[in-house]
């Protein structure tokens, strides 16, 4: 649903009643975008009582990555406590690592704040998959180090292939061109 979303927010064809009525099949999505566009840092001086107001109030960019991060936190639900507490762990630092991301967008020229968060949020999704295969053998669960090394040789390659798969667009700029603003 969230890549449904995501497809429909992107396309300049998609109106706001549209995105709306996706958004309206997930309750979970629904309550959290109502959630977030009554939230003080959106508040204003109407409560905001529909998808299509909250759409309107957040704005499309912002709508986009809210899907795509309660999508993504969706995801990270465990069947054991082992990859429970592995899957806390990967959520809190990806969490840290978007808010970071966000902040150091804003004193960075042509980084928009929305996706550095976004992209601090996927950072490290091909974990999930690793970590619900190793569920299978309880002998790699158990072994913290084998399954580490396994983690982070195979995370990035995974990472990649998801995005791929779910039709991120490329950044819009190589790392090597993003180029810190002067005094920082």
């Amino acid at each position: 649903m969230a890549l449904r979303i995501r497809d429909a927010v992107d396309s300049a064809d998609s109106s706001a009643d549209e995105i709306a009525d996706l958004v309206a099949t997930d309750a979970a999505l629904s309550t959290r975008l109502l959630q977030v566009a009554n939230s003080p840092l959106y508040r204003g001086q109407v409560p905001i009582e529909s998808i299509q107001m909250a759409i309107t109030r957040l704005g499309i960019t912002l709508v986009r990555s809210l899907v795509i991060s309660l999508a993504m936190k969706q995801i990270f639900q465990a069947t054991t406590d082992a990859v429970d507490t592995r899957l806390r762990a990967v959520w809190k630092n990806s969490v840290q690592v978007a808010a970071i991301s966000r902040v150091l967008s804003q004193v960075l020229p042509n980084l928009d704040p929305n996706q550095a968060m976004l992209a601090g949020l996927i950072q490290n999704i091909g974990t999930l998959p690793i970590l619900m295969f190793a569920e299978s053998f309880p002998e790699l669960m158990e072994d913290d180090k084998q399954l580490d090394q396994l983690i982070e040789s195979l995370t990035p390659e995974i990472s990649e292939q998801i995005l791929d798969g779910w039709n991120f667009p490329e950044p819009p700029c190589p790392r090597s061109q993003v180029q810190p603003q002067p005094g920082l």
